[in-house]
């Protein structure tokens, strides 16, 4: 070490001298491996060429910075990775010459270190607790899946104990209550407590490490008060560069949450005032490539007290062009910083382009320049925008440099946000396009739909519903909630629903959909769980029959306005292990009103599900009768003002179909009743003004009747209907009802090969309640068809 250099040590004594020349001469030992010179490598390292000499010479202990940097050259010069041993020694030493130069500096960097150490820490901590939350919450989801499973097992063995003899339904209720289910259910509960316990200690050591932080966070501002408050005895030490300090606090603050916005935001924050007066991220709208020219769009913008004034100048969602092909646009676009130290006449249009306007260049005069492409793997997503007012220090090129680091994980934080946005768009995106858009227009029905997604766009719902026509004039209703959120519930959304729309088509009792569903879940090993509540509208016979998987009870509105909550007997939810369903039929009066909806319109974290049904109950009674406002009102009623979960609404008004519109026959086992149908349909087509239908009706009536009496030695009865667009005709025969294996008989099956129903609009064999169901329907002309 020179000796000028040590007689500059004044008040140190022998030991603190052998300290700081022990740095010094290990810095030198390292910088000679680099084999430059000290201007090259002031240069490169982007420092002051003083400051270099006075860090090797020992005049003054570098900051952290400059070691690590030093260390990093020799790897990338030497081809070799420095060991851990030579990093240790480095910053050993570092400390060393620090603790005997300057005492309070030593205990600030000592305090940082350990602040650090709490910080990483304290994430953990968090992150432990997100996920036993997480844990807890699912454990709890299926514990109460679990307890409905055994309230379903211990409900159907006490009724089937109740339909055998006494003796024998007292050892059916002791035996049949599954011991295999009150195992899983106390072993369930086991487990959730245990995770409870786990949670609470993981909560008390977040805890702690909050307020670790926090002492340690005082620990440092006092220190640092002390620092500047008196000057150092040794050689002056630099602890932390501001760009050093600056990376350190974005590690805690960039990219706290998923919100693209936010994220930005926390990025022109960080930079003003430590940086800049002015802060700007841009991003490519979405789905623009960059060929010639992007639109950018502004996402976040903040201002320094210096530039307050540009405010409405700059502001946010600004639209900003990006030439590639300008002396900008194609640094920017190649990873390459623009920096403008001063904005002269020359360049100040195009600058002010840049930041959005044109026009408003003379605001820009002499102010200081620097725009950041913010990329990540090599591709562009947007750009960072500072700018310094003229009487603060202009922006240099080493700025730009020193940088590159906090740009780094900015530029990750926005993709990070970004990935998760396209993800929530794209399950949004999957869930509506498997969602009905309208409903279907129907004959004794009107029907609406409503639909509200969350707030919380990660949680994106798998909340279903749709309105299937049924022949006869009938109507199918059904509404499911997929148990989770995210792109895995609203593709099992998707799943159900098709899976519906084929049972459906089946003609099914509303309790056999429900067990063919779930049959086909566990078949398909789908993991997901859903609820579901199906039920089937006859506007003729002007009844509801319905099938619940542990879905909430639909509402009722009467014409008069009184409100009850239909009891629709909750099975286990679909997925959950096929068990039998119950189905009840109810009497709707015309004009009645029948409302479907998931729990996100009833459950919220303010309120408990029973008094969100008393809400739902209450604003019921005074909705209006059209069913598309009694969504809009609910929906703006009840549904909170901040969405955890997506809310689905399905509205019918059940007008039924007329009564002159429907007429009905019975028919003898004799071949002379054909004759006696055809006249019957055709008379009635006359009467309805349909006459260009009669010779086509004639024809199939005879077909079908024939059909039905070579089957039927009972009577058959007959029926025609008049709804919007079409006429049904049904052939009923063979009584034994919906529980008779349902296949085409031999009449039916002539049919099928004759081709003859061909000439209807549309036709089909169904087993229903009421028997085996052959029909068709013709569809009514209207003027210029």
């Amino acid at each position: 070490m020179p000796q000028g250099s040590v007689t500059e040590m004044r008040g140190t004594d022998t030991r603190a001298k052998a300290e700081v020349l022990a740095l010094s001469a290990f810095l030198k030992q390292l910088f000679a491996l680099l084999e430059t010179s000290l201007t090259r490598y002031a240069v490169r390292c982007h420092r002051d060429k003083g400051a270099v000499s006075r860090y090797l010479s020992g005049q003054r202990v570098p900051p952290q910075d400059f070691v690590d940097d030093l260390l990093c050259h020799v790897t990338e010069i030497t081809g070799q990775p420095v060991t851990a041993e030579v990093q240790e020694q480095a910053h050993r030493l570092r400390l060393e010459a620090l603790r005997v130069s300057n005492g309070s500096a030593y205990e600030l960097e000592l305090l940082r270190q350990r602040l650090r150490t709490a910080e990483e820490e304290l994430h953990h901590a968090k992150v432990r607790e997100r996920v036993l939350v997480k844990a807890v919450a699912d454990q709890e989801a299926r514990a109460a899946r679990a307890e409905q499973r055994h309230r379903q097992l211990e409900r159907g063995w006490s009724d089937r104990a109740a339909q055998t003899a006494p003796g024998i339904g007292t050892a059916l209720t002791g035996s049949g209550t599954s011991v295999g289910a009150d195992d899983e259910l106390a072993a369930l509960h086991a487990e959730l407590a245990s995770m409870k316990v786990e949670l609470e200690r993981a909560q008390r050591l977040k805890q702690e490490s909050e307020q670790d932080c926090l002492r340690l966070e005082a620990q440092l501002l006092a220190a640092e008060a002390r620092l500047q408050s008196r000057a150092s005895d040794g050689p002056v030490a630099e602890l932390e560069s501001r760009y050093a300090g600056l990376l350190r606090a974005a590690g805690r603050v960039v990219g706290t949450s998923l919100n693209l916005r936010q994220t930005a935001e926390e990025i022109c924050d960080l930079m003003v005032p430590a940086v800049a007066d002015l802060a700007c991220v841009d991003l490519p709208e979405a789905g623009d490539v960059l060929a010639t020219t992007a639109s950018m769009r502004r996402l976040a913008c903040r201002f320094g007290p210096e530039m307050s004034s540009w405010q409405h100048l700059l502001h946010e969602e600004q639209r900003i062009p990006l030439n590639v092909w300008d002396s900008v646009g194609s640094r920017l676009y190649q990873d390459e910083p623009v920096v403008i130290r001063r904005i002269s006449p020359t360049v100040d249009a195009e600058c002010a382009a840049l930041l959005g306007d044109g026009s408003t260049a003379p605001w820009f005069a002499n102010c200081s320049l620097m725009a950041v492409p913010l990329t990540v793997r090599g591709g562009f997503i947007g750009l960072l925008l500072l700018a310094r007012s003229p009487d603060h220090q202009p922006f240099e090129e080493a700025d730009a440099l020193s940088l590159r680091a906090l740009t780094d994980i900015a530029a990750r934080s926005i993709e990070t946000a970004q990935q998760h946005r396209n993800e929530v768009l794209a399950s949004l995106s999957l869930q509506r396009s498997m969602l009905p858009e309208s409903p279907p227009e129907l004959a004794g029905a009107r029907i609406a739909f409503g639909y509200q997604p969350s707030d919380e766009h990660i949680h994106v719902g798998g909340d279903w519903f749709d309105a299937v026509p049924l022949p006869g004039g009938r109507v199918a209703l059904v509404i499911g909630d997929v148990m989770g959120h995210g792109l895995h519930s609203a593709a099992a959304m998707g799943r159900f629903r098709s899976a519906m729309q084929t049972l459906t088509a089946l003609d099914l009792a509303p309790a056999d959909v429900l067990i063919q569903l779930d049959d086909l879940c566990l078949r398909l090993n789908d993991q997901a769980l859903t609820t579901c509540l199906y039920v089937v509208y006859d506007p003729v016979a002007r009844t509801c029959t319905a099938a619940n998987a542990g879905h909430l009870p639909p509402l009722l509105i009467a014409p008069d306005g009184d409100v009850v909550f239909v009891d629709v007997p909750p099975g286990p939810p679909i997925g959950a292990g096929a068990w039998p369903f119950d189905t009840v039929t109810f009497s709707v009066a015309d004009g009645s009103r029948l409302v479907f909806y998931t729990n996100g319109l009833v459950f919220a974290e303010h309120r408990d599900i029973t008094e969100g049904l008393d809400r739902l109950h209450a604003v019921a009674a005074s909705c209006d009768p059209e069913p598309q406002a009694v969504c809009d009102r609910l929906l703006a009623e009840l549904a909170p003002d901040y969405l955890r979960d997506d809310v689905a609404l399905v509205a019918a008004r059940l007008d039924g179909i007329p009564e002159e519109d429907v007429r009905g026959w019975t028919l003898r086992s004799q071949a002379s009743e054909v004759r006696r149908a055809r006249a019957l349909v055709a008379g009635e087509l006359t009467r309805w003004g349909l006459d260009m239908l009669v010779h086509t009706a004639r024809l199939l009536v005879s077909e079908t009747t024939t059909a039905a009496l070579e089957q039927c030695p009972e009577t058959i009865d007959l029926r025609v209907m008049r709804l919007r667009s079409t006429v049904v005709v049904e052939v009923v025969h063979d009584r034994r009802g919906a529980d008779a294996q349902s296949h085409l008989g031999a009449g039916d099956d002539a049919i099928r090969r004759s081709g003859i129903l061909a000439m209807s609009k549309s036709w089909g064999v169904a087993r229903r309640s009421t028997g085996h169901v052959l029909w068709f329907d013709l569809f009514i002309p209207t003027e210029g068809s």
